[in-house]
Formats: C-alpha cells, structure tokens, sequence
C-alpha cells in the first residue's frame, strides 16, 4: 500500500484494496453512462464524486450509526425534513474546521478496545493472533500483521466480518468485534516493532499521546458538556481522582451502552467531528446536495451500506479454500478456534482503524 498507515494488518489493507476496486468499478461505470458525469465533470472525476458520496453515507448512517447510537445520532443530525441539517453545539472553529485533539487522541480511538486477539481470515488460513510481539518478517504466516507482500492464498471472505447476503461461511457468521470498554486484547499491550518500536504498548501510547499534549481528564470534559459524569465507583480508577479522557470514553460506553455503543461524552464528540467535516467539505454531498440519495445496487433502496459496497465490488466474496479446495492452511491445521481471551463482542465490521 502507498500509505503505510493502510498496511498495518491484513484487514486494513485488503480494506483498502477493496476501496480501490470500488473506485474501479464505479469508473466503468461511469464510462459506459455518460449521464452519471455532471456538468463538465471527466469520467475520473464523475468516478471520484460517486465513490466519496456514497462512502461518506455509509459512515454517516452504517457506522456512525453502530457506534453512537442511532438516538445520539439523530440529536446531531436531523433528517426529518426535507434536507438534513446538522446540530453542533460543541465542536466550533473561528475561520477553517480543523480535527480536535479530544476526538483524534481520545475519543476515536475507541475502536482499539474492539479489536480482537486473532481472528479467522478465510476458509484456508488457520486462526491467526492479529499481531505478535516478533518482527513480522520472524513467522510471517503465524499472524496478521502488515509491511509485506500478501501471503499466497491470503485473501480476505468478507463475510467472515460482515454480514454480507449470500456469503455466509457455513454456521459461523461474521466475527463480532469487542464490546467497547476499558479492557484491550492481549496482542495490544505487545505490538511488533514495526508498528509499536520502542513502547509496545498500545495502551501506554494512548495514555502517554494524552498526557503529553494536555488533555482535559473524562470528567471535566462531560461537566463542560453537561453530560451524566461517571462516579469513582465506575470508573474503578485505584485512589479514584482525574480520569484520562480516553480510559473515560471507553469506561462511559461499557457504563451507559453496556458496551454495544459509545456514551454520551465520546459518542457526541465523534458524531460531532464526522458531521461538522462533512458539512463544510466543498466536495460532500452535505456540502453540495444534502438531499442526494444513494443510487448504487443496495439491499435497501435509497441506501448503502458496507456489505453494499462489498458486495457490489465483488472483492472478497470468494470462498479461499486453498490449492486442494480443502481447509487447512500453511503453518499448522484448518479451523481454528474462537477468539480466545476476547470475550463478547458486537456485531459489526472490523475495527476503525486508529
């Protein structure tokens, strides 16, 4: 991957690859339909325009809606009239939108807690840890980790992550990622050096990121935002005292949502950041024409979805059961089983990535 941000683990990058074939698919599209261009806009740019509109709806009304809650976001975005309107009351800029520390060093980094241990990539590929603490070029098939060429027959069944229509992998179903709440999986606290170097620790990393650039603790934050603040009693903090506003977040969720969604504190501010961004970006479909619907083959008409955009991209549909059409993989048996010491999860896609 061009940005090596997209090549952390195997998820992400065959996120990304699936990204690209979108756009592909949508360009022929739009070269075999002259109409879908707008204005003097090129096949390329037509291509662009489509591909950005439909992915930001996705985000608005499939993940943003999985992850604050369908009733936080109707608060901050209001569809009950003929065109959207979006509702900050919290995040403001005096001359350009810009990208809160709060949302980019807490809040959004809530997807780390849904992150499991290992999981199954496909019909051929044993379980896998998402990481090991060894360089990744040390056992390159023994895990999930990213920086290298895909290994052979390691293309990902998407609907071993989402619930894709007529893909079921046998009785297994998607992967259902962690609940959100204070507790990481193990690989976390032991990231490779590629991604971790010198602290390995994701947890370390989120902690030291916010006390170096001077956040305000979890419960100033929900005071300034009139928000229920969670008790010492909750927040089961040794001593009690000041909460990091990212370990509030993730505390918040697990307290107020029992895990399946984020509380009032960072459900608002990442609803907020996501919505306020759209809202002024020339080039969104809020920007430009909030009452655009989306109009790509869809299980619902009038939306889309990720198993939409999966679906109609056709990456990662394909069952990969190896060169002997068996299960089984390199580096040890088939199957594998569940995820470990991951506990419960929600049902969803794979984690955003941080």
């Amino acid at each position: 991957m061009g940005d090596p941000r997209n090549d952390e683990n195997i998820f992400v990058s065959q996120l990304q690859l699936t990204m690209l074939k979108f756009h592909n698919k949508v360009l022929d599209l739009v070269v075999g339909d002259p109409t879908l261009r707008r204005g003097s806009e090129t096949d390329f740019e037509a291509a662009q325009r489509i591909v950005r509109w439909h992915y930001q709806w996705l985000v608005i009304h499939d993940l943003l809606r999985r992850v604050v809650g369908a009733d936080l976001l109707g608060e901050v975005l209001d569809e009950t009239g003929a065109y959207p309107r979006v509702e900050r009351r919290f995040y403001k800029w005096t001359n350009e939108p810009f990208m809160p520390v709060e949302f980019s060093v807490a809040a959004y980094r809530f997807g780390h807690s849904m992150i499991r241990g290992g999981y199954k990539l496909n019909t051929f590929v044993p379980f896998r840890p998402t990481f090991t603490p060894d360089p990744v070029s040390q056992n390159p098939l023994g895990h999930f980790g990213g920086f290298r060429i895909l290994p052979r027959f390691w293309t990902i069944e998407w609907a071993r992550f989402f619930e894709v229509d007529g893909t079921a992998i046998g009785v297994e179903g998607p992967q259902a990622s962690r609940l959100i709440d204070s507790k990481l999986a193990n690989v976390l606290a032991a990231l490779p050096p590629e991604i971790g170097g010198s602290r390995p620790s994701l947890i370390d990393r989120n902690l030291t990121r916010g006390a170096r650039l001077l956040l305000p603790s979890g419960q100033d934050v929900a005071a300034y935002m009139g928000a229920d603040i969670l008790s010492d009693a909750e927040l089961e903090l040794p001593g009690g005292g000041p909460a990091p506003l990212w370990y509030y977040i993730l505390k918040e969720a697990q307290v107020q949502a029992q895990g399946h969604h984020l509380g009032q504190v960072g459900g608002r501010i990442v609803a907020e950041v996501f919505l306020g961004l759209l809202e002024k970006d020339q080039s969104s479909y809020l920007r430009n024409q909030p009452d655009w619907k989306p109009f790509l083959p869809s299980a619902t008409e009038g939306d889309f979805t990720m198993p939409d955009l999966i679906a109609f991209t056709g990456h990662g549909l394909d069952t990969i059961s190896g060169p002997g059409g068996g299960p089984g993989g390199p580096g040890g048996p088939g199957g594998g089983g569940p995820g470990g010491p991951d506990g419960p999860g929600t049902p969803g896609g794979p984690p955003p990535s941080p």
